[in-house]
């Protein structure tokens, strides 16, 4: 984890770990694992490119959302899936609509 997303992850014991989120790690990854790791299987030698770009310290501000929007729309064209959004937008209007791709 720590190599490849940049997360280090470490157990933890205590009243201030989350049931909802230890939840999350027990009832909702494991199911979906499958089809995630085959995605990425798909998707991670077309775009590897980028993914590092991202990882890297160079892109701020406007230069890194439009690389996040390349990205999406990179991945859209390796797996164009129905009704799957490569991207979302947390301060997006509701009215907006989904991505364009």
């Amino acid at each position: 984890m720590r190599d490849e997303l940049g997360y280090a992850l470490a157990p933890i014991e205590g009243d201030f770990v989350r049931p909802e989120l230890l939840g999350f790690f027990l009832k909702v990854i494991p199911p979906a694992a499958t089809e995630a790791s085959t995605r990425w299987k798909l998707m991670a030698p077309a775009l590897v490119d980028q993914f590092a770009a991202l990882r890297g310290d160079r892109l701020h501000g406007q230069a890194r959302e439009e690389a996040l929007n390349e990205l999406a729309r990179s991945a859209h064209e390796v797996i164009s899936e129905p009704r799957r959004n490569w991207r979302s937008f947390e301060d997006a209007d509701e009215d907006d609509g989904p991505a364009p791709w």
